[in-house]
């Protein structure tokens, strides 16, 4: 095990209700706020009730809205200038991984003088960064309670999606209240749910020793999603099954003692991250596509995790069976469980051809910090998702 150096900053609240407590939470960082959402005629009366309560604080406010999925940096930058111009103290996410991404961009660079894009996590941060919360109104990305923010570069060609990460990034505080899942359509839902398992994944198949600790947690967050993500398409305002789905989102990813020192890959996102942003597509739906490919692929590089995945969470029985054919009866379950949540399992179902994939191979490479699959792997990966 590596050494480690974890910080957990970020303030949970969670339940029904917890949103209507914002304008208190908010006042104690700053007497004025900025309001960062997408603009959805879903919002409508969850922002009344935001600016009810930040006004009842006496807490002043402006909004950024049409934050759309995968982020722009020049939406970003508008939130920076309202902020600078009005000297703005706080930034209040209400929405997705998208808005919350959004809004930790401008919280971090209103007093960068660098380039924000180019934060990581050992970047020595000198300046104040603006306190900043989210209220979550779809779980997936994890983003309410990580230190990484996810966002689209939109003023070069081609466009590139950054991973800016650092503690400087953590919320103050997220409120999250499985009730305004609610009203997610069912596509988001299961492109969340698919977006969690993909983030356990990526620290779950990087360690070629045994890692009980990590190994179990993950597994436990992997089998309660899928089991649980189906139930959720199926009554999707049953209070407990968004509950668990909540947790499991959070615990996916999520800086803790379960993984603290060791390696983790993100091969997979980086695969999936310049298709997703080239084409505008969503993120988990794309993982979904992307993420049985990669298992077929890579595990001939490293076949513990990946026949522990197929044995232990996806319950193939590997007795007198190959490590290959292990893998295999592992990635048809999980195709199965995607159309069983509505998600596609090639990318020919949304419209994505080998050409177009090409450009994406090249911004892509290398992929992942254990398996650096190179160009021409990803080319054969994605090849496998058509």
């Amino acid at each position: 095990m590596n050494n480690f150096d974890l910080t957990q900053k970020t303030h949970i609240l969670f339940g029904a209700g917890e949103e209507n407590h914002v304008g208190r939470l908010v006042k104690e960082y700053a007497d004025s706020c900025l309001i960062v959402h997408d603009g959805g005629a879903y919002l409508n009366e969850l922002l009344e009730r935001v600016r009810k309560s930040l006004s009842e604080e006496g807490v002043s406010f402006l909004e950024l809205s049409g934050v759309r999925a995968n982020p722009l940096v020049s939406k970003a930058e508008e939130g920076v200038n309202l902020c600078r111009e009005k000297q703005i103290g706080f930034v209040l996410a209400v929405g997705g991984g998208s808005v919350m991404d959004t809004a930790k961009y401008i919280a971090y660079a209103v007093h960068c003088e660098e380039n924000p894009l180019l934060l990581r996590p050992d970047t020595k941060v000198s300046h104040p960064v603006l306190p900043h919360g989210t209220i979550v109104t779809l779980s997936g990305t994890s983003s309410e309670c990580s230190n990484c923010a996810m966002i689209v570069d939109d003023r070069h060609e081609p466009v590139i999606k950054y991973a800016m990460s650092s503690t400087a990034l953590y919320f103050d505080f997220s409120i999250v209240d499985p009730e305004l899942t609610y009203s997610l359509p069912k596509r988001q839902l299961a492109s969340g749910a698919m977006d969690s398992i993909s983030h356990a994944l990526e620290v779950y198949l990087a360690p070629s020793e045994e890692e009980p600790l990590m190994e179990g947690y993950m597994e436990t967050v992997i089998r309660t999603v899928l089991r649980y993500g189906p139930m959720a398409m199926k009554e999707p305002t049953n209070y407990k099954v968004r509950s668990v789905l909540s947790l499991c989102v959070m615990m996916a990813y999520n800086d803790n003692l379960s993984n603290g020192g060791i390696i983790q890959d993100w091969g997979g996102h980086g695969i999936e991250n310049p298709v997703t942003a080239t084409y505008n597509l969503t993120h988990g739906t794309v993982l979904g596509i992307v993420t049985p490919a990669f298992l077929r692929f890579t595990y001939r590089k490293n076949p513990r995790p990946f026949v522990n995945f197929s044995v232990r969470c996806m319950g193939v029985e590997a007795s007198g069976k190959t490590d290959g054919q292990i893998v295999e009866e592992g990635a048809v379950r999980l195709e199965d469980w995607l159309r069983e949540m509505g998600l596609p399992t090639r990318f020919g179902e949304i419209g994505v051809t080998f050409e177009m994939l090409k450009p994406c191979a090249k911004l892509a490479a290398p992929a992942g910090a254990v398996y650096q699959l190179n160009e021409e792997e990803i080319l054969e990966i994605y090849k496998m998702c058509l």
